[in-house]
């Protein structure tokens, strides 16, 4: 059995926003309405809102074999992950987020500066399983 985990890193290097800032103001606006279009759009979506320096790029994507009965479950890993983000990350200009409502994976991302077309190698972020592997496993992982 696999079983999914929950996190979210906050990026202090890209800065932070004061509350109810432009910035701020775009971020909600943006999350106000992300899982609707995450839905709407097949699991994925990309947004940018705000002129710059209060522009913000976001997007979500949940697990690959969706399909429209488990339109539900994607919306509520989106939003468990914005929830997650605001509560974690109050402030902070570049957030990640990704999680699982119920048995469905999904990520959140927003940041201060484009991410959309171009390959990242951070934000980076390793997880590790510090559970013991029994003997009679390890042929599994061959």
């Amino acid at each position: 059995m696999i079983s999914f985990t929950t996190g979210q890193e906050c990026y202090q290097s890209a800065g932070n926003f004061t509350t109810n800032s432009t910035y701020g103001r775009n971020r909600d606006l943006i999350f106000s309405s992300l899982a609707s279009n995450v839905t709407a759009n097949g699991g994925f979506y990309n947004v940018s809102m705000g002129q710059d320096p209060n522009r913000v790029y976001a997007l979500a994507l949940c697990r690959g074999d969706i399909n429209s009965s488990s339109e539900s479950d994607c919306a509520s890993c989106i939003n468990s992950g914005i929830k997650d983000i605001m509560s974690k990350c109050p402030n902070q200009k570049q957030a990640l987020s990704w999680g699982s409502a119920g048995i469905l994976p999904c990520i959140v991302r927003y940041a201060s500066s484009p991410m959309f077309g171009r390959m990242e190698l951070d934000p980076f972020s390793a997880g590790y399983n510090t559970g013991d592997i029994r003997s009679n496993n390890l042929t599994k992982f061959d």
